[in-house]
């Protein structure tokens, strides 16, 4: 009777809340008065079935995100790659760091205009998944390298220790943590900044471009019923993320 009370009182915890703002976005829909501004809940639940009945739904979905996924794991090669050069190089970290901030800070929109110049639209979900996560992914590496403890590293020298098991041992368990919170925290951010490119880029069979066709006909249930699709996608692909990357509380 207890782990059902618990497991009861955690299924409410989450429904309540999701009930609510269903009732405010009914009462808001309802005040407004006016499709084409703000569909009802269940006018885009039954759009969302609709779209879910044709094969260009699934082609969208499945195109944005293996793309996505191409991208975020371009960003852990490169980050992890870049980040062990840096670390045993202060001269390449000096190059490198500049590029690094550069990609931190320039707006998504901005870039992907920038791309469109240079670029054919279909890459265009790869390159920006990539370009917004390894600049995470190379700085929680390289803070996991110099975070070792210097004692460690100064007994494994005195030593002579390979430099390969010096790796393997010492840095590689000290680097792994700071790598599994780079990619969870970068999985939500370059899946968002990769729909966004999409929209701009109008990448064909892609969610972006159903998003952008959806605003031009000014079909607010199908605007709306892509823009929950995209929530749940991106909630079931920072979830995946997770768990494949041994987070317990994936589930909570």
């Amino acid at each position: 009777m207890k782990t059902f009370s618990i497991l009861e009182n955690k299924i409410l915890r989450k429904m309540v809340p999701a009930v609510f703002w269903l009732l405010v976005w009914q009462i808001a829909s309802a005040a407004i008065g006016e499709e084409i501004l703000l569909s009802s809940p269940l006018r885009v639940f039954s759009k969302l079935v609709e779209l879910m009945q044709t094969q260009d739904y699934w082609l969208a979905i499945a195109t944005s995100l293996y793309k996505i996924f191409i991208g975020l794991m371009l960003s852990v090669i490169v980050g992890i790659t870049l980040s062990v050069v840096s670390f045993y190089s202060p001269f390449f970290k000096a190059l490198v760091h500049p590029v690094v901030i550069f990609f931190k800070s320039i707006p998504v929109a901005a870039f992907v205009i920038f791309l469109l110049m240079w670029i054919d639209s279909s890459y265009l979900s790869v390159i920006i998944s990539f370009l917004m996560g390894m600049p995470i992914i190379y700085e929680n590496v390289y803070e996991g390298f110099i975070s070792t403890d210097k004692k460690l590293v100064e007994m494994a020298e005195s030593f002579q220790v390979p430099a390969l098991k010096r790796m393997k041992y010492m840095y590689v368990v000290k680097v792994l943590p700071y790598l599994r919170a780079g990619i969870i925290s970068v999985s939500g951010l370059t899946f968002k900044a990769a729909i966004a490119a999409e929209v701009i880029g109008l990448q064909r069979n892609s969610i972006g471009e159903h998003l952008h066709h959806a605003k031009i006909y000014l079909n607010m249930a199908e605007l709306s019923a892509w823009i929950v699709t995209i929530i749940g996608l991106s909630m079931m692909f920072e979830k995946a993320i997770q768990f494949f990357m041994g987070d317990r509380h994936a589930g909570v």
